[in-house]
Parts: C-alpha cells; sequence; structure tokens
C-alpha cells in the first residue's frame, strides 16, 4: 500500500524531469538559432570577399588585354574611384562616400543595370606610381542593421 507521500514525489519527479527537458530542449533551440544567424553571415562575407576580389580581377583583365594589344600597359585606367561590371573593359567613376548598389541578374550575375538590388556595394580605387597599379576593392554591406566591409588590395605591375 503505498501512502500519500510517495504519490506526491512521483508527481515532483515529473515536474522536475519535465523542467530539466524544456530546459534542454531550449539550449538547443537557442544554439541551432545562434548557428544559423552565423551561417548567414558567413554566406554575405563569402560573396563579398568574391565581389571584392572580381573587382580587382576586372582591373587585371583590362590591364592585361591592353598589353596582349600593344596598347599602353593602363591605358583606360585612371587614378581614381571606379565601378566596375566583370562584363565591361571601361571604368565607370563613382563618389565613394555614395556608391551605388550592386544588383543581381537572374543568372546570378552582379552588375549595375539590370536586375534586382542586392545589399553589396563595391568601389575600386586605383592609385598608380611609376609602374604599379595599386588596387583596393571595398565590397561593403549591412547586416543586422550593422554595417560591414570588406577590403581587399592588390598589387598590378607593367610586366611588359
Amino acid at each position: 500500500m503505498k501512502n500519500k507521500l510517495q504519490k506526491g514525489m512521483t508527481f515532483l519527479e515529473l515536474l522536475v524531469a519535465m523542467f530539466v527537458l524544456i530546459v534542454g530542449i531550449s539550449g538547443v533551440a537557442a544554439m541551432l538559432s545562434n548557428t544559423m544567424s552565423a551561417s548567414n553571415s558567413n554566406v554575405s562575407r563569402l560573396q563579398a570577399a568574391y565581389l571584392a576580389g572580381e573587382g580587382v580581377e576586372i582591373v587585371r583583365n583590362i590591364r592585361d588585354n591592353n598589353i596582349l594589344n600593344y596598347n599602353g600597359w593602363h591605358n583606360g585606367i585612371s587614378p581614381g574611384s571606379w565601378e566596375v561590371v566583370y562584363d565591361s573593359m571601361t571604368l565607370s567613376g563613382v563618389d565613394p562616400a555614395n556608391p551605388n548598389f550592386l544588383k543581381i541578374d537572374n543568372n546570378g550575375f552582379y552588375n549595375y543595370d539590370v536586375g534586382s538590388d542586392s545589399t553589396f556595394k563595391r568601389v575600386v580605387d586605383i592609385n598608380i606610381n611609376g609602374d604599379v597599379l595599386e588596387i583596393t576593392s571595398r565590397v561593403s554591406w549591412q547586416e543586422k542593421g550593422v554595417d560591414q566591409e570588406l577590403e581587399v588590395i592588390s598589387h598590378l605591375y607593367n610586366w611588359r
């Protein structure tokens, strides 16, 4: 025969077990939420790194085409702040304090003309010092209300 104290202990044990289970599940849910947030942040940072690298590569492509076509090695490449697009051999001037948003088209390519606005802005700064082009490609974006920026710096030489 069970007494009333034993019945109460069983109910109390059930409450403690439920509390422990709820705390455990809440901890796992919070951890998953933080992981998802960090993952989204990493995706934006990776996209920004690719866009910044692309900015340098576009200028490198212009320089290489100049050399291959026997033009001046920095023909069409002037000091200043520029917008660059992957399928163009020209630089477009931009106010570095107020750059345009990059757009992403249906094929996933970034440009300034067609597609929906992305969260990214890119400015490529060029300085020429003798036979050296110093290229700084900066990509900026906002994430959770916080300004983010990633910068890639490269030096291109007149190797001709």
